[in-house]
C-alpha cells in the first residue's frame, strides 16, 4: 500500500529545510489539499514560484522520482553491493513581476526543469530567466550571474559548437531554434529564443 500523502509531505519537509536551513534562502513553501509550491523572491520586483509536476496516485504530487543505480563493482570485493538510489527533483517554474506594468515582463515566464538538487534547480531556472529578460535579477540569495555562468548553463545541455552558434550575433534565428530543439519543447523555444535575440541587438 502506497501513501502518498505522506511522501509528499517528507519531500516538502527535506526541500524546507534545504532551502532554509542548509542555504539560508529566504524561501516559503505552502501546502495545498494535493501539491505544494515553493516561492523565492528574486530582488527588484520579481519573484519565483516551484509547483511539483509529478503526478502520482490518488491525484498527488510530488518533487522527486527515484532511480536504482547499479554501484561500480571493485575487483577484488567479494561482497555484492545493494543498488543506490539517485533522486531527482522535477518542477515548474514560474517567474513572475511583482510590479505592475512591468514591461520586461508582462506575463509570467513558465518553464519546466530537473536537477539533482533544488539548489542547482533554482540557479539553473535564474540563469534561463536571465538569459530570456536580458538582463541579471540578482538574487540576493545568489552571487551575481555573468556570460560565464550562462556559457556554463548551455554547455550543460549543447556542444561547445552548439554553444557557440547560440552565442554568435550573426547566427540566423533557425540555426539557433533547431539547436534548442534539441532539448526544449516548441513553447519553451518561443519563449528562449526571443533572449539570442535580444543578445544579438545589443551586440550590433
Amino acid at each position: 500500500m502506497d501513501y502518498p500523502e505522506l511522501v509528499l509531505d517528507m519531500e516538502n519537509i527535506a526541500l524546507e529545510k534545504e532551502l532554509n536551513d542548509d542555504l539560508g534562502w529566504p524561501a516559503s513553501l505552502k501546502r495545498s489539499s494535493k501539491s505544494a509550491s515553493i516561492t523565492l523572491q528574486l530582488g527588484d520586483g520579481y519573484r519565483m514560484q516551484l509547483t511539483p509536476v509529478n503526478k502520482g496516485n490518488h491525484g498527488y504530487y510530488t518533487w522527486m522520482s527515484w532511480t536504482a543505480v547499479e554501484p561500480v563493482k571493485v575487483m577484488d570485493s567479494s561482497t555484492d553491493e545493494m543498488d543506490e538510489l539517485v533522486g531527482t527533483i522535477h518542477a515548474s517554474v514560474s517567474i513572475s513581476s511583482t510590479q505592475r506594468n512591468n514591461q520586461a515582463l508582462q506575463e509570467p515566464l513558465k518553464f519546466t526543469l530537473s536537477d539533482l538538487s533544488l539548489e542547482d534547480l533554482v540557479i539553473e531556472a535564474v540563469c534561463l530567466a536571465e538569459e530570456y529578460l536580458g538582463f541579471d535579477l540578482c538574487p540576493p540569495f545568489l552571487e551575481p550571474n555573468d556570460d560565464d555562468a550562462t556559457d556554463e548553463l548551455l554547455k550543460k545541455y549543447f556542444t561547445d559548437a552548439e554553444v557557440q552558434v547560440l552565442r554568435n550575433p550573426l547566427s540566423s534565428t533557425e540555426e539557433k531554434r533547431e539547436i534548442l530543439s534539441r532539448r526544449f519543447s516548441p513553447t519553451e523555444i518561443a519563449l528562449f529564443e526571443e533572449a539570442f535575440d535580444e543578445d544579438d541587438d545589443g551586440d550590433a
